[in-house]
């Protein structure tokens, strides 16, 4: 998620359905392997028999039973997949424990359905079931306004130098006047002066109170509950009726498949997954339209909103998938399948930056605009459109100029409701898009870039880093749900481990002169693990999102 990172249950290794499991599934191990680097590996998977024994039976084969090739991904490190592979074959006690844990989230999703946009009880206004149609989360009936939640308690801002006071919006100082009328030329952007449903007040940001003056909706209708109204960081369940869930299951199944694909030697892993890819974007009579025209739909009010962008952040690691799928033994994903599939990404890649909705989610200058590039570059990457990967490439240090204050906050998600999450969720778009934007030439580097301002990505991390692990500092902005420890929580609302990957990457990002990793970054990365109850990595398992 968020990414979320990844941010379901898991427990006895399993995988929590509806959560896609961004560094987690496909781990690479903190530990290399010993052996030099082959191109060409094999492996003996099957299951042990003693005792019913479930875990695989490793050892070091004379004669290949099968054969994987080094995977074309942008995200994960075709190099340390190729070592744990490696590591597997010679029976390397770290490697062995991983794969098994892998091999075991695989098996919860190798015999699901067909997952398919057609299978969803309502049309969408197109008239077909084949365009992609979800509600906008925070959106419920006016006539039915959302249960109370959990409260995080929280320090007021007497300033309001963050865009909440005493749990009510206000402006940024800096915005000069809330609202709508030219707020975009102001440091704060768009995101910081001008949220949903502000409109002009035409005062200025003080120190006396939220000037912001909210906007009126239409009357609500009792029997029908239009038009549905916001209520930010409260989920509606009516969520299950579209197709969201199904599109998250059905990225997280692809991972987890491939992943066992990959590093095992059993055919059901990669058929099961290339038979969800096929479902969803290539079947006819299944596959889902290159477009998110219907996400995010809020009754009464809009059939599509920009942000529906979001549904499909994780789309990054989907496409590595794909090219872990295809560089497995004996790969049942085919030339053609393969070919078809980026042709499917090419249309929704042209969708993405042509569309009123994709330019409106590119104009955001929130987490929202820090994902959509991360996107576009993910899938101009796949399909070989380097015109739109180095344009996406080229936005990263707006970006960070735009959200990140000289102190590392975020204000354009500390005024949410789930100020925590929302920070953390950006947080991990940043690292995502600095990853990808590594092997595009791109200057300068979005590790080490700086804006005038004063704001960087490393910064944005330092300043997280005081309400994590040992002594951490009490959280003092709204989160409706706590940033749980038990990792029982939704895409957004995190657990506490989701930082884990973001730490790991860090200390090796941020080594010192001799090579050496962080050890700030490194040590609050045990420490967070330590802090989630149910952990949702298996403890050998680290991100494979490359520097």
């Amino acid at each position: 998620g968020p990414s979320c990172g990844w941010c379901g249950p898991q427990k006895a290794m399993g995988v929590s359905k509806g959560h896609i499991p961004l560094a987690a599934v496909l781990g690479s191990m903190l530990v290399a392997a010993t052996e030099p680097l082959q191109q060409t590996i094999t492996i003996d998977n099957q299951s042990g028999s003693d005792g019913g024994d479930s875990k695989p039976r490793i050892a070091v084969l004379s004669t290949p039973t099968s054969t994987a090739t080094r995977p074309k991904t942008a995200l994960y490190d075709p190099d340390y997949l190729m070592k744990a592979r490696a590591a597997i074959v010679s029976g390397e006690s770290w490697a062995t424990a991983s794969w098994a844990a892998t091999r075991a989230e695989a098996d919860q999703w190798v015999n699901i359905p067909s997952l398919s946009v057609m299978q969803k009880s309502v049309t969408p206004p197109s008239g077909t079931k084949h365009s992609y149609i979800s509600l906008d989360k925070y959106y419920w009936p006016c006539n039915r306004p959302p249960p109370p939640l959990y409260v995080a308690p929280y320090t007021p801002d007497p300033t309001c130098s963050t865009g909440v006071r005493d749990n009510a919006i206000c402006c940024l100082h800096e915005c000069g006047v809330c609202g709508g009328k030219g707020c975009s030329d102001h440091p704060g952007g768009k995101a910081g002066c001008c949220l949903t449903n502000i409109k002009d007040s035409g005062r200025l940001c003080n120190k006396v109170g939220p000037p912001c003056v909210m906007n009126t909706s239409q009357p609500c209708n009792q029997s029908t509950g239009l038009p549905y109204t916001r209520h930010d960081g409260y989920t509606n369940p009516e969520m299950e009726l579209f197709d969201h869930d199904r599109l998250i299951n059905m990225s997280t199944a692809v991972i987890a498949l491939s992943s066992a694909a990959y590093f095992g030697d059993d055919s059901k892993y990669g058929e099961s997954a290339a038979r969800l890819l096929r479902a969803w974007f290539l079947a006819d009579d299944t596959k889902m339209e290159p477009n998110l025209d219907f996400g995010h739909f809020i009754p009464g009010v809009v059939n599509g909103s920009h942000g529906a962008v979001i549904d499909t952040h994780s789309w990054g690691e989907l496409l590595d998938a794909v090219a872990i799928l295809r560089a497995a033994p004996n790969s049942p994903w085919t030339d053609t399948d393969h070919t078809a599939l980026q042709a499917w990404f090419r249309e929704y890649l042209n969708w993405l930056q042509t569309s009123d909705l994709g330019k409106g989610e590119l104009a955001s200058t929130n987490n929202h605009g820090v994902w959509y590039d991360n996107q576009v570059l993910a899938v101009a990457l796949f399909v070989g459109d380097a015109n739109s990967s180095k344009a996406a490439a080229t936005r990263a240090p707006d970006r960070v100029t735009l959200e990140v204050e000289p102190n590392g906050m975020l204000p354009a998600e500390l005024a949410r409701t789930k100020a925590w999450s929302y920070s953390n969720f950006a947080l991990d778009a940043f690292f995502h898009v600095a990853t990808l934007r590594a092997d595009i030439p791109a200057s300068p580097s979005l590790w080490s870039y700086i804006s005038q301002r004063g704001g960087s990505t490393r910064g944005a991390l330092d300043w997280q880093i005081q309400f994590l692990g040992k002594g951490a500092k009490p959280w003092p902005y709204p989160q409706v749900e706590p940033f749980a420890t038990n990792c029982t929580v939704s895409m957004v609302t995190q657990c506490i481990g989701s930082y884990y990957p973001i730490l790991r990457r860090a200390a090796v990002v941020w080594a010192d002169a001799h090579g050496n990793e962080n050890s700030t970054y490194a040590a609050k990365a045990t420490e967070v693990l330590d802090d989630a109850a149910s952990s949702p990595y298996n403890l050998l398992l680290t991100s494979l999102e490359h520097i």
